[in-house]
């Protein structure tokens, strides 16, 4: 991850991350404006600090692409039996 991360992100950013292990060497690779929340001791926000933005991306990423899937499932069925012979959809 630390790839991607100096292949899109500005040494110069302030990154707002959670304590997870990865994060832990931002500082080396020349991240000093990396600041972190600790979710473990139910800290979720310290004044600016905080990464409810991200969170709030993923989740809402995560419900479009849900409707998606669901969309997606539903056309195939209707494909599947539009296509099917006459002789076994008069069967089911």
């Amino acid at each position: 991850m630390l790839k991607e991360l100096k292949q899109n992100v500005s040494t110069n950013a302030h990154v707002m991350s959670d304590e997870a292990g990865t994060y832990r060497y931002l500082y080396d690779f020349g991240y000093f404006n990396h600041h972190s929340v600790n979710h473990s001791e139910k800290e979720y926000g310290r004044g600016l600090v905080h990464n409810n933005t991200i969170e709030g991306v993923w989740s809402q990423l995560k419900e479009e692409l849900l409707e998606f899937i669901d969309m997606f499932q539903k056309s195939i069925y209707r494909i599947m039996l539009t296509n099917m012979p006459l002789d076994i959809t008069t069967e089911i």
